[in-house]
């Protein structure tokens, strides 16, 4: 593979990661990115500044693992019910109530859920 290949390559894979549509992104970092690859295909030297930083692969970001964290809080938080079990929901992104339910519809309104009448639960989104 040619060295023009493999610049090429390589900024692709760095704008996958900084583009700031991503939850990596950077756009200061990705329009520094655009202007370096841009004057290197132009087959042009930038000057060295003292704005110029060093790259730095951006902080890991698993939003999961936040969220599965942060459900796991807010089910700590929840007082014990009886026949009610609290389970996270990773598909919506929700804490739901499960088991008999209605005798305790009020504890569960004050403790901010609300009832999904369609899946027919009570739930409380988890912030992560």
């Amino acid at each position: 593979m040619s060295s023009a290949r493999r610049s090429t390559a390589r900024y692709r894979k760095l704008a996958l990661v900084l583009h700031p549509d991503t939850p990596t992104g950077d756009t200061a970092l990705m329009q520094q990115l655009n202007i370096e690859f841009e004057a290197f295909e132009a087959g042009q030297l930038l000057p060295v500044g003292p704005s110029d930083r060093a790259w730095a692969p951006p902080p890991t970001y698993d939003r999961a693992e936040r969220l599965r964290a942060a459900a796991q809080t807010v089910i700590q938080d929840l007082p014990a019910l009886s026949g009610v079990r609290f389970v996270f929901d990773s598909t919506a992104e929700r804490v739901v109530a499960l088991g008999t339910t209605f005798p305790v519809k009020d504890v569960l309104r004050s403790l901010g859920m609300r009832w999904d009448a369609d899946r027919r639960h009570w739930w409380i989104e988890v912030i992560g």
